[in-house]
């Protein structure tokens, strides 16, 4: 049986989540909708990353290493703020280097 998208984005996101549960964090993929992964990191209190940017571009770096197909992986709590994923998606392509 093949694995669908949001399948082998969750196992992507496998290292990730064991290196943040070490910092009592923790990474849910909420969806992976036309090529956009939107997830959810959670931190312990008071231990949020100096450059939260930086820690998504690496967990996308992580994902589109693994998983063709994936443009960007993007922040769910922006969304909930109500950014557009697709905007989202076009900023985190901006910020590749």
């Amino acid at each position: 049986m093949e694995r669908t998208l949001a399948d082998r984005v969750e196992a992507a996101l496998e290292p990730v989540r064991t290196a943040l549960a070490w910092e009592e964090g923790g990474l849910e993929l909420v969806a992976v909708e036309k090529g956009i992964a939107r997830v959810r990191v959670r931190f312990a209190s008071l231990r949020q990353p100096a450059h939260p940017i930086g820690l998504l571009l690496g967990i996308q770096r992580t994902v589109q290493s693994t998983v063709a197909g994936i443009r960007a992986v993007v922040n769910e709590d922006l969304v909930d703020a109500g950014y557009s994923p697709d905007q989202l998606a076009i900023q985190m392509e901006r910020s590749q280097i």
